[in-house]
């Protein structure tokens, strides 16, 4: 109930909007940008250069897990897949309702996470 209240309560066809035009949300794009740029320079470092034969490390052993313990994970994962799919499916409901207001906050969530991805790696 606490979950659909909030995903009522919160207007995302208004948040999609901020995010993506507003100049106030610039510097949240920019350090959406910087940091794509930095795991991607990372993680194409270290797929171009292993590193040495001292460095590496074995692979941590596994530790014992009870079933309990694996019952819980299993049901903790279950439960956070159940709440994205009510946020996700609530939202995109709300956009639909929207219209066009909707349709346009869609494509431009689309256009700036293209845009994002294409600058952090051209940097």
């Amino acid at each position: 109930a606490t979950l659909r209240r909030i995903a009522r309560d919160l207007d995302s066809t208004e948040l999609l909007t901020t995010l993506t035009t507003s100049r106030k949300t610039r510097h949240l794009r920019r350090l959406g940008v910087r940091m794509l740029a930095e795991s991607l320079t990372q993680r194409f470092a270290a797929a171009l250069s292993p590193p040495p034969e001292h460095e590496r490390r074995p692979p941590p052993e596994q530790l014992p897990v009870s079933p309990a313990s694996e019952a819980l994970r299993r049901r903790r994962a279950e439960r956070l897949a159940g709440v994205r799919r009510v946020l996700v499916a609530s939202h995109l409901q709300r956009q639909v309702r929207a219209g066009w207001r909707g349709a346009a906050a869609i494509g431009a969530v689309g256009l700036l996470f293209f845009r994002v991805a294409v600058v952090a790696f051209c940097k």
